[in-house]
């Protein structure tokens, strides 16, 4: 299942992660927002990330990015 927003940056990706991505209890995770993160502080873009990636691994669901 692809739960993807065209666009998006991780900040909004991470606010909606466990609403939109966690809710359907995936296999794995992959997470990719490189390019949509170039216009965002790196201090944001870590919390974010961080944010998603604790937020699988508490559900032990594999990330890949």
């Amino acid at each position: 299942m692809v739960v993807a927003i065209g666009g998006e940056n991780s900040v909004s990706g991470s606010a909606r992660f466990e609403r939109d991505v966690l809710i359907h209890r995936p296999d794995a995770v992959f997470i990719d927002y490189a390019p949509n993160d170039r216009s965002l502080e790196l201090e944001q873009v870590e919390k974010a990330w961080l944010s998603m990636i604790q937020a699988a691994k508490r559900q032990s669901i594999p990330v890949f990015s």
